[in-house]
């Protein structure tokens, strides 16, 4: 009966330290993930992209929502461990935050566009003035040489 006792004793450390840990108070139970916070911040995850797609154009390919979404799933149960949250991120500025989302790509845009028009008008007025000098140098020329044909 010893060798039954002592394989019994056996098993009953190995279960023990196969068994789910059951929390304590020095180790909390895990924070319950809401699926909600995973789609907040893949949602968060896809503006700030969105933001700084127009200077840096690859994060449209890298930045997708099945990446972030990844990304997000992944982030979300180690922002709860900590206890930080999607919201807490943004603290008293969400609404901020969401304003430069939408106003800074177009803002981008706007000076993008601002540039190339003046760009473009500053070419056409390069190139008015080349074919007025190649007018006035043609005339010129003409002048002379009507000049000189008629001197001879």
């Amino acid at each position: 009966m010893d060798d039954l006792a002592q394989l019994t004793a056996e098993a009953a450390a190995i279960d023990a330290q196969l068994a789910p840990a059951t929390p304590t108070p020095e180790q909390p139970a895990a924070p319950q993930v809401s699926p909600n916070d995973i789609a907040e911040m893949s949602a968060l995850l896809q503006i700030v992209a969105g933001m700084f797609s127009p200077l840096f154009p690859s994060l449209a390919n890298v930045y997708t929502p099945q990446s972030c979404d990844a990304l997000a799933s992944a982030a979300i149960p180690v922002m709860a461990k900590h206890g930080w949250s999607v919201s807490g991120l943004l603290g008293n500025y969400a609404e901020e935050v969401a304003l430069l989302a939408v106003a800074a790509p177009m803002a981008l845009a706007t000076y993008g566009g601002i540039k190339a028009d003046i760009a473009s008008a500053k070419s056409k007025a390069k190139a008015k003035d080349e074919e007025a000098s190649e007018q006035i140098a043609k005339t010129a020329v003409e002048a002379v040489i009507r000049q000189d044909g008629a001197q001879a």
